[in-house]
């Protein structure tokens, strides 16, 4: 029998039908009553809250069961006082409540009933060599609510919706402006969130320890989400890197490059950078099959299709140019080839822009990547 009371939010409601209604508003208390198979409670009206315990007294409701955030909620009508009823009435909106669990279960175990958000405490020391680590972007974001502020570790990349679907346990560690996310057999497991366009979410509650003071503040003066850099060691999760390119084609070459010995990196999200990136050579790819179905050959300027190929080359060039990258690389269909305009852009933008044409055929791929390894070798 346990003896510790745990206090909870709660709230009182009147219906249409004028039935009062205990809301408890813990999900970890509700899936604790399903898993238990707990359809009554004792229920004892306190001077300043709501005494819940272990009973045959009063039945129990859960809503919301399919959603997966279940909530406890009880009509006392018959209990509570005729001073309190009109109250309710005459509020016309809940009535905020403490609710005590007396009896019931310990604070520790109640949180093994937590499906939420895990949180993670700063973690020190870290021993991954620079070579192995793979650069995402990250931000943590701030959530308010009536019990205190907390904070949100959150990373949008198919790399990290693997490591959470496949539940490995990570933490992480701080270094600057910079995150570390670790393998912990300790630690906490990454949340998903897919939006409707499938593109995914991973997150995971953090202290606010992994915050400085000038990031706090800005937090307190209503700042949502402040940017970071994250890095992740590909061998210490056994990452292909390959996998995790959003197009067929970019899978494809990412795939011949690793095979040519080049080290591959995905691009950040909202960053402008390329398709595929050549961390090792500050180097960048760009990939469009694009064909030139309108356009005529003799056009001696960018029309319909060619607008995109000649935005693809130009931009290669100002990237370079500001020293974004060392070498900008496009790959395009050979069809291009023959238009003159194709012929002479590439010659102005060159050597800075390499473009690279394909038929896009079986074994692409792998002629593409010797035609840029040899490069590299330059």
């Amino acid at each position: 029998m346990y003896t510790m009371e745990i206090k909870i939010n709660g709230g009182l409601r009147i219906n249409k039908k004028n039935k009062i209604i205990l809301s408890v508003y813990c999900s970890p208390f509700a899936r604790y009553l399903l898993s238990n198979k707990i359809n009554f409670v004792d229920i004892k009206f306190l001077k300043d809250s709501i005494e819940l315990s272990n009973g045959n007294f009063h039945r129990i409701c859960i809503e919301r069961e399919k959603e997966g955030h279940p909530l406890a909620v009880m009509f006392i009508t018959k209990l509570i006082s005729k001073n309190l009823k009109e109250k309710l009435i005459n509020l016309r909106k809940q009535k905020p409540v403490t609710i005590i669990l007396k009896d019931f279960i310990s604070e520790k175990e109640l949180r093994s009933y937590n499906n939420r958000l895990n949180c993670i405490e700063p973690k020190i020391g870290l021993n991954i060599p620079s070579s192995d680590l793979i650069k995402l972007g990250c931000h943590i974001s701030c959530f308010r609510q009536k019990n205190g502020i907390w904070y949100r570790f959150n990373i949008r990349n198919r790399i990290l919706e693997k490591i959470a679907n496949e539940k490995t346990k990570i933490s992480l560690c701080r270094k600057g402006n910079d995150f570390f996310i670790v393998k912990d057999s300790e630690g906490k497991e990454l949340k998903l969130y897919k939006n409707p366009k499938g593109h995914p979410l991973t997150y995971v509650q953090i202290s606010k320890e992994f915050l400085n003071d000038e990031e706090t503040e800005l937090f307190k003066k209503n700042r949502r989400a402040i940017s970071f850099k994250a890095f992740i060691s590909y061998k210490e999760f056994n990452l292909d890197l390959s996998q995790f390119f959003f197009d067929k084609y970019e899978r494809e070459l990412a795939l011949a490059l690793t095979k040519e010995g080049l080290k591959i990196g995905i691009p950040e999200m909202g960053k402008r950078e390329a398709d595929i990136l050549l961390p090792d050579i500050k180097s960048q790819i760009e990939i469009t099959k694009i064909m030139p179905v309108k356009i005529k050959k003799e056009k001696n300027n960018a029309h319909g299709e060619g607008v995109h190929i000649n935005a693809r080359l130009c931009e290669g060039f100002l990237r370079v140019q500001r020293n974004l990258t060392n070498k900008f690389f496009v790959v395009l269909h050979q069809e291009w080839k023959e238009h003159g305009w194709v012929r002479d852009t590439c010659n102005l933008v060159g050597p800075a822009v390499v473009p690279i044409f394909t038929n896009f055929n079986e074994g692409w791929a792998e002629k593409v990547a010797k035609e840029i390894n040899s490069h590299t070798l330059k």
